[in-house]
This record gives C-alpha cells, structure tokens and sequence, in this order.
C-alpha cells in the first residue's frame, strides 16, 4: 500500500470498505512495489502499461492499466496491507 504524492493522503489502492489488516484482493494497487508472477505477461497481449487520457486530462496511469487489464484477463490483484510504501521527497506521503 502507498499514497498518492498529493495532499491530502490518499491510498493507491481500490478496494470498497476498510482497509483489512491482512493481504486482500483489491481492484488496483499503486506500483510502487510490487511482484507480478511472469506468466501474466504471457497471456496478456502488449502493451502492459499504458498512460490513457481524455483530451489532455490523465484518466489511466500506467499501474491502474495493467490492474485492469489483468483483472479483465481472469487474474487477481492483492494488496498486502501489512506492508506501507512510502514515496520520499521533501515529504514522505
């Protein structure tokens, strides 16, 4: 789990309810960190991360493309919420 680099703090990760204290299956997680079993990349077609936009407004990020592409795809997506990622800078969000 990470925040968004923008106040307020925000999780980067999409899930309905609270955040569980224990790894749980999410819609999207932030790719700060993150494993990814190989074979994903073999059954889904290129690209894998992508920016999308609407006009010049950023809809997609390229973690929250590959998200749904994977979930689109049959395969789950989890957020160990045991672990917090920071991102660092004159901040730490």
């Amino acid at each position: 789990n990470a925040n968004f680099r923008r106040l307020p703090l925000q999780s980067t990760v999409k899930w309905e309810g609270e955040m569980p204290k224990e790894p749980f299956k999410c819609q999207m997680v932030g790719f700060g960190i993150v494993l990814i079993k190989m074979e994903v990349f073999a059954k889904l077609a290129p690209p894998w991360f992508a920016f999308e936009y609407d006009g010049f407004a950023l809809v997609n990020g390229e973690d929250s493309f590959f998200c749904a592409k994977a979930g689109k795809m049959g395969f789950e997506v989890w957020c160990d919420s045991t672990v917090w990622v920071k991102h660092t800078g004159s901040f730490d969000y």
